[in-house]
């Protein structure tokens, strides 16, 4: 059952978005050096539940506790909410190394190491390092 209440909460906040993601647009256009990987990115899942993505593990809230637009751009505006959105490629170990890591749109969810590098725990469908694909058929031995 949808809660309308909280769905027009989340529709008016993706309208105070709707600025920032134009300029974050424009910016791709006229050459960011990277793709961020998670920038402005927002999910509200079927129980309500606030994340950067479906694919993270992290909650950061609820939608149901939410009463006021303010306390959903509030949250959003935290450092926990935000530790995704600056992740470039050239941050990822492997990815930094790839050349298709100006266009690459990953979903897979970065994890940070001690030096402040970034790591997947998944493999990449591609290997920078032999210039293949996963789905290529390997030479025989």
């Amino acid at each position: 059952m949808v809660d309308f209440a909280s769905f027009s909460l989340v529709l008016e906040f993706v309208l105070v978005l709707a600025n920032t993601r134009l300029m974050v647009a424009t910016a791709l256009v006229l050459g960011l050096e990277s793709v961020f990987l998670w920038v402005d990115a927002l999910f509200v899942g079927a129980n309500g539940e606030i994340k950067n993505a479906p694919e993270c593990n992290e909650t950061v809230g609820l939608i149901q506790n939410m009463e006021q637009p303010q306390q959903l751009i509030d949250l959003v505006k935290t450092s926990v909410f935000q530790k995704y959105w600056y992740v470039t490629k050239e941050r990822c170990e492997v990815c930094k190394d790839c050349e298709f890591r100006h266009a690459c749109i990953d979903n897979r969810v970065p994890h940070q190491r001690e030096n402040g590098y970034w790591y997947h725990l998944e493999e990449c469908n591609y290997d920078p390092y032999t210039g293949s694909w996963k789905s290529e058929a390997k030479p025989p031995a």
